[in-house]
């Protein structure tokens, strides 16, 4: 991608995230977001052809950046912790107003997620579908931690995330526990 290209979309976004931060998605206008990110109206809509689209675009973003920096769904299964602990941070989005808590929106994006997330396992020869409790761990945890970014309060404590990637982990060790028996 060209670097001007990328900088503008970059200036466009945190326009954007900032103005999320301060009210509702629904008041924000394209004069704000070009106001902020310093930028022409015809340049927001060489990339964008209105605010939903940029917001399909953001979230399309942090589904395919969980996904990329997964070197493989296995890591679910070999290491839980870091795996949680990756979702957490690539789900940083959700602090915005971007993703409203309890929306269809939010149920789209993680049912999205999911799926980007399922897609990677049938690659390598995992299939969650045949394990439904993994499904619903990942359902689970998915919505916890765009609840968990949604909190109105600070952010967790680094000893908060880590208890919460523990509790991940024995999820994802009772599963492989009862798998085995199977």
């Amino acid at each position: 991608m060209d670097i001007r290209v990328k900088k503008t979309k970059t200036a466009i976004t945190n326009a954007f995230i900032e103005l999320a931060k301060q009210k509702p998605i629904e008041r924000i206008t394209v004069k704000e977001i070009v106001s902020l990110a310093q930028i022409n109206k015809s340049t927001f809509y060489a990339h964008y052809t209105d605010i939903y689209d940029l917001i399909d675009s953001l979230l399309e973003e942090a589904t395919q950046s969980v996904v990329d920096h997964m070197d493989s769904i296995s890591v679910m299964f070999d290491d839980p912790r870091t795996f949680f602990l990756h979702l957490y941070h690539s789900l940083e989005i959700c602090k915005s107003n971007v993703i409203q808590p309890f929306s269809a929106s939010d149920r789209h994006f993680a049912q999205q997620l999911t799926d980007a997330i399922y897609a990677k396992a049938s690659k390598h020869d995992i299939v969650p579908e045949e394990y439904q409790i993994v499904g619903a761990l990942l359902t689970f945890t998915l919505n916890g931690i765009i609840g968990l970014h949604k909190m109105p309060y600070s952010p967790l404590t680094e000893e908060s995330l880590q208890t919460l990637a523990d509790f991940f982990e024995s999820g994802v060790s009772a599963i492989m526990q009862t798998k085995k028996r199977v």
